[in-house]
């Protein structure tokens, strides 16, 4: 039998906080475990793991969260970075697209070794959202840095 991988203190708080987070969210849309688990494909003893923090949701399992219980921007930014630094791995939506944009790799790899300013940052999302259709709205990227 595999012995469970030791978590470090620091990681153990990244996962209780998203997991509270959750949690907070689900309580406050008044939803139970089993409303939120059942639409995303998992029992909800597994969504009881997540929100206490013993687990870390899949990247299948965040986007379904994600788009079930609406966190606002500052939810999602606050999800995001907690997942990203518990995964190591930008949040999935972002995965998609840049596994949907040929040459987006190449893209991102110019930022190589470049630490952007606020202004750069802006800039950078300004001309990002030119290439979106008309009818999407801008989303968290209008918003200024």
């Amino acid at each position: 039998m595999r012995k469970p991988d030791k978590v470090s203190a620091e990681e153990k708080r990244k996962r209780e906080k998203l997991g509270k987070a959750l949690k907070q969210l689900r309580e406050k849309r008044n939803l139970s475990l089993r409303q939120v688990a059942e639409p995303i494909g998992i029992v909800a003893s597994q969504l009881m793991m997540l929100e206490s923090g013993a687990n870390v949701p899949s990247p299948r399992v965040y986007n379904e969260l994600v788009k079930l219980l609406e966190p606002s921007v500052s939810q999602r930014k606050s999800w995001d970075k907690l997942y990203s630094e518990l995964r190591g791995t930008p949040p999935p939506d972002v995965c998609e697209i840049v596994m949907a944009t040929e040459g987006m790799n190449d893209a991102l790899r110019l930022l190589e070794g470049v630490s952007l300013t606020p202004e750069q940052l802006q800039e950078l999302k300004e001309t990002l959202l030119r290439f979106r259709p008309p009818d999407k709205g801008g989303g968290e990227c209008d918003r200024p840095v």
